[in-house]
């Protein structure tokens, strides 16, 4: 007896909650990041990875691409950050192999 009462309360908060979410059109609204935002994803992207950027913003690694689908100035300002950083890296790790470093060659 005592289940039939849990499983119609149950029903109750199911059938509350669809109640809900349709009303709300399936859910939160969407994230989206303002112009200032945006520019501190591309200072950010040199040094964070993405994780590290969803963690910044307070979002999911999952709700950051999402975004990043829906506002593609996000994903050019990510990919425009990552450029320097990542010929940076390459210019220093190339200098230190014509230099000998055995290291930087492997």
């Amino acid at each position: 007896m005592r289940a039939n009462v849990l499983n119609t309360e149950l029903l109750k908060f199911y059938r509350g909650v669809s109640k809900i979410m349709s009303e709300s059109q399936n859910g939160r609204p969407p994230i989206v990041l303002s112009p200032k935002q945006v520019d501190q994803v591309e200072a950010l992207a040199a040094v964070c990875t993405k994780t590290q950027m969803a963690a910044y913003f307070g979002v999911t690694e999952k709700t950051l691409r999402a975004i990043e689908q829906r506002q593609p100035e996000v994903f050019t300002a990510y990919r425009r950050g990552r450029a320097p950083a990542i010929a940076d890296i390459g210019s220093a790790l190339y200098q230190k192999a014509l230099n000998g470093d055995i290291r930087a060659m492997q």
